[in-house]
């Protein structure tokens, strides 16, 4: 076998491996920009775990709200259900924490999506919003079943597309360009003094 031949062999061997890494590489690249091309907040001490997406839902005061609303403010989300018997009451306890926690001056936007949206509706989680003395800030979303599954799988990735009950017990923590940075265990005792760390990395953090 002459050189040019063995070099031919050694390409095709080698070639497809390149191409490989090539392509992962574009795909987490890509993964770091959202719909609209942007990515998420620069800092090396938080990873980021992709865009959540656009989405269009009804907040508990009835108004229609989307990702464009919450750009721009760092925020704190869950997946839960009014009638929830499981971890959901703990979720929201904590989540009365955390808005404690950031102050009554704070910017941080909390958000509580329903999985149960049939039952969910605007009026039930007002009354449900009131039980945990959730102020202005701290948002309840209900709508389509369809932007809340494609949220809690595809954006918070949270959830799997055949899990019945699509809530998790994780909090996430979203940037201000909509990009999830961390997730915490609701039931974690570190929970409130890792997520106000992570919070002050983002709030001195420049955004891209």
């Amino acid at each position: 076998m002459d050189v040019t031949k063995k070099w031919i062999k050694v390409l095709w061997v080698v070639l497809p491996f390149f191409l490989l890494a090539t392509f992962i590489f574009t795909m987490s690249a890509l993964r770091g920009l959202d719909a609209n091309g942007t990515g998420g907040v620069q800092t090396a001490e938080l990873a980021d775990y992709g865009a959540v997406g656009d989405f269009t839902l009804t907040e508990r005061s009835g108004e229609s709200m989307s990702l464009s609303d919450l750009r721009g403010s760092i925020w704190v989300a869950d997946f839960i259900f009014t009638h929830c018997a499981g971890p959901c009451p703990l979720m929201s306890l904590r989540m009365s924490y955390i808005q404690d926690s950031v102050g009554v001056d704070s910017q941080v936007r909390l958000v509580s999506f329903s999985v149960d949206p049939d039952r969910d509706t605007p009026e039930r989680l007002r009354e449900y919003a009131d039980q945990y003395g959730a102020r202005e800030r701290w948002l309840f979303f209900t709508g389509p079943i369809e932007t809340i599954k494609r949220l809690a799988v595809e954006g918070f990735q949270l959830s799997r597309p055949d899990e019945p009950v699509l809530h998790s017990t994780m909090f996430a923590l979203v940037d201000q360009n909509g990009h999830v940075r961390a997730y915490y265990h609701s039931d974690d005792d570190e929970l409130i003094p890792n997520l106000m760390r992570d919070i002050a990395i983002l709030e001195k953090a420049r955004p891209s």
